[in-house]
């Protein structure tokens, strides 16, 4: 499986993950959440399977997000993808 095939498999999983793009709160102000793949590590397992971990971070900002006295929130998560040989989702962690 090649860089851009897993690159798409984990950009997947986190967009299914993620509520992702602008958004309202309950106050109304708008937001808008994206995100940055930081790491992608690949680890073969028996019967031709493939791991697939992953960190991300979040970017999460408001209408009022300005740097640098209020930066956007960056939480960091991580990820576990097992894909078959042909890229098929055989199981994953958020």
């Amino acid at each position: 499986m090649d860089q851009e095939k897993i690159g798409q498999l984990v950009n997947q999983q986190i967009r299914k993950s993620e509520k992702l793009g602008y958004q309202s709160g309950g106050s109304g102000h708008m937001g808008h959440v994206s995100y940055q793949i930081n790491e992608i590590n690949t680890r073969k397992l028996e019967a031709d399977k493939t791991e697939i971990s992953y960190t991300y971070t979040l970017f999460i900002e408001t209408e009022f997000t300005y740097h640098p006295d209020n930066p956007p929130y960056e939480p960091t998560y991580s990820g576990v993808i097992v894909v078959d040989k042909e890229g098929n989702l055989l199981d994953s962690s958020p």
